[in-house]
């Protein structure tokens, strides 16, 4: 894609006959702004650009300037007027340049681009990453076209959650491409737990591996009586009910590790370790190396703790330790 001389007139037209509802070159998608009321205090400081078309006119770009003097009733507009011979497929990246020079493309922007070569212009996979990507920005990247054009899928509040950075990216695209079900229930959970981008891919994961091992949609996981509960449960903050759904997803993804860690940990409560005693099993319960750790302010502490770590093997409970993580990782 490069950017063509394409020769414009500049002139006067009635905004009457400017054709609103003519989405072809359009691609812009942000949040609202005042953009009526800086025109009506300073103007139209640069022109629009339309195209002859069916004996009205098409916006090339300018689309909310078109909009904003329509709801101030302005009758007349300058504006730069392309012949209705030229071919849309020309004027399009003048659209795109003429965009780009106020500010860079957010995802949805770059999504609808996309969108708009593959379908309204007919460019193959291969044309967008090699002609269109490098234009944009992003190099012949073939993964940004696989991050990108989904975007444009997602339900507008979604949307707006990705312009407000407050949606990973990641996460978006790889829920655009789920079904309506699924993505309106974890984006609820998103939502009612305000999870961070990160958390946000950590619950992705799990229920991904879940539903996966499981056959069962993730609308269905979320809805469920445990997690259902602990979301409507008001007497947790988000931070609590994030942390136990976490737990309650770690559950079932890891229903072995999570049996272990349980009965380890059971066995541990029971020996009512002291403070300054810690006893860790291996990471995930894999390998055979546990570890002790001590801290101690004195000579007669130190010799405390260490009795009190004689008396678990004497009683048994070192073994208990033991035995449980080979007993139920190997059984």
């Amino acid at each position: 894609m490069q950017k063509c001389a394409i020769n414009s007139t500049f002139c006067r037209i009635p905004v009457s006959l400017v054709d609103m509802d003519d989405k072809f070159f359009s691609f812009r998608r942000t949040l609202d702004e005042k953009l009526p009321e800086s025109i009506k205090k300073v103007g139209i400081l640069k022109p629009p650009r339309v195209q002859v078309f069916h004996n009205k006119y098409r916006i090339v770009s300018g689309f909310r300037r078109m909009a904003a003097l329509v709801e101030l009733k302005i009758e007349h507009v300058e504006a730069f007027c392309y012949d209705s011979t030229v071919a849309s497929e020309l004027l399009f990246p003048i659209a795109i340049f003429d965009n780009m020079s106020e500010r860079p493309f957010n995802p949805l922007e770059v999504s609808e681009i996309i969108f708009k070569y593959q379908n309204q212009f007919r460019y193959s996979t291969d044309d967008v990453v090699k002609r269109v990507l490098p234009t944009l920005g992003y190099g012949q990247n073939p993964r940004v076209l696989s991050l990108m054009e989904p975007l444009r899928n997602l339900e507008h509040e979604w949307q707006n959650l990705v312009l407000l950075e407050k949606l990973s990216l990641e996460t978006a695209s790889i829920f655009a491409r789920k079904d309506k079900q699924d993505r309106d229930a974890y984006f609820s959970l998103i939502h009612k737990l305000a999870l961070g981008k990160n958390r946000q891919r950590e619950f992705w994961h799990l229920l991904r591996d879940i539903a996966g091992n499981t056959n069962r949609k993730i609308a269905v996981i979320l809805n469920e009586k445990p997690i259902k509960n602990l979301v409507g449960n008001n007497r947790l903050t988000s931070s609590q009910k994030a942390d136990k759904i976490k737990a309650q997803l770690w559950q079932q993804r890891y229903p072995v590790y999570s049996k272990v860690k349980q009965k380890f940990d059971k066995i541990l409560s029971d020996s009512r370790l002291p403070a300054g005693v810690n006893i860790e099993a291996p990471l995930y319960f894999e390998g055979d190396v546990y570890t002790i750790s001590l801290s101690f302010r004195s000579e007669s502490e130190f010799g405390e703790r260490v009795e009190f770590l004689r008396n678990l093997q004497k009683i048994g409970t070192v073994k208990k330790l033991v035995d449980v993580t080979n007993t139920e990782i190997w059984s």
